[in-house]
């Protein structure tokens, strides 16, 4: 689940060309991995992520550039008000 999710967005960080935020989120990127897992039990928090990389991939394949922003802005921020309420086990 981890590993499909990091897919996606190294993909998304590519086709934006910026090599940057590529390279920043990769290296950033097992601190998303440990809140994601620590949600694997629980589909209904994690199940909104996958449908809105749906629509974003759908967006950039046919080359509706607002969309897709619009998309990844709500994206970003609704997946950080997720992750960021999972508290760690102790």
């Amino acid at each position: 689940m981890a590993d499909a999710d990091f897919a996606f967005h190294d993909f998304i960080y590519e086709l934006g060309g910026n090599a940057l935020i590529a390279a920043t989120a990769r290296m950033n990127w097992h601190h998303v991995r440990r809140s994601i897992m620590l949600l694997a039990g629980e589909p209904t928090k994690l199940g909104p992520f996958w449908d809105e990389h749906d629509q974003i991939l759908q967006a950039v394949a046919t080359g509706d550039v607002a969309a897709a922003f619009a998309l990844a802005q709500h994206h970003a921020v609704a997946s950080g008000k997720v992750l960021s309420l999972k508290p760690l086990p102790a």
